[in-house]
């Protein structure tokens, strides 16, 4: 088993002291009497704000190890970041900050979510198509299956890149394979209408199924 980084084991605090509180209070709800109800929320309140302390000092930690090069560390201050689910609240350029600092520690997610973000285009990172191929590039060379999609949909509408759909559908195709939904449905499409590739019925059902068992909603009707 390979060691946890001290984001993890910090992370791993905050999901503990989370569950004592659900179990506290549910605890509290089956405890009769008014005294055992004043206690018990008593209880959940001191629980609850030990949790909110952790997750500051989760965050914290985090943010120094990402300075340091965890990339674990860096891709969850970046999400935090960007979400606003810490003391730090929201934002994008600290957000965008923690990701490439991943990035340079070659962690796969950090590249893909910044290459999200120059694709969207926000106040402090606008949008930058080359910019936003760039990271979905190297983070599909390490097998992001995500950015794999995202580099279909780049060849395939010329967005940072020059337009070259039979990339576009070896991208679908790699995807697909490694599970992303809407890899295998544009798959599936392909073969149902026969774009770009001979049309095979048996072929797009398959990969409609695949889409519809990874949660695609286009796929399960």
């Amino acid at each position: 088993m390979s060691k946890m980084s001290d984001a993890e084991i910090c992370n791993y605090r905050v999901d503990f002291v989370r569950s004592v509180v659900n179990e506290v209070a549910e605890w509290g709800n089956d405890s009769g009497g008014a005294f055992g109800s004043i206690h018990w929320v008593r209880v959940g309140d001191a629980a609850i704000e030990a949790a909110a302390v952790a997750e500051e000092a989760a965050v914290d930690t985090a943010i120094v190890r990402a300075k340091e090069g965890d990339p674990v560390a860096a891709r969850s201050v970046g999400l935090r970041l960007m979400e606003g689910t810490s003391q730090h609240g929201h934002n994008t350029e600290a957000a965008a900050e923690a990701w490439s600092e991943g990035a340079e520690a070659n962690d796969p997610e950090s590249m893909n979510n910044l290459g999200v973000l120059f694709q969207k285009g926000t106040k402090v990172t606008p949008a930058n198509l080359s910019l936003a191929f760039h990271y979905f590039n190297k983070s599909a060379a390490l097998g992001h299956a995500g950015a794999m999609h995202s580099l279909a949909v780049c060849y395939w509408n010329g967005y940072g890149v020059e337009a070259n759909h039979r990339l576009s559908r070896e991208y679908y195709e790699k995807a697909a394979a490694l599970g992303d939904p809407y890899a295998a449905l544009q798959m599936g499409q392909f073969y149902r209408t026969g774009q770009g590739v001979g049309r095979d019925l048996s072929k797009a059902r398959a990969y409609l199924n695949v889409a519809a068992r990874f949660g695609d909603p286009i796929a399960m009707l």
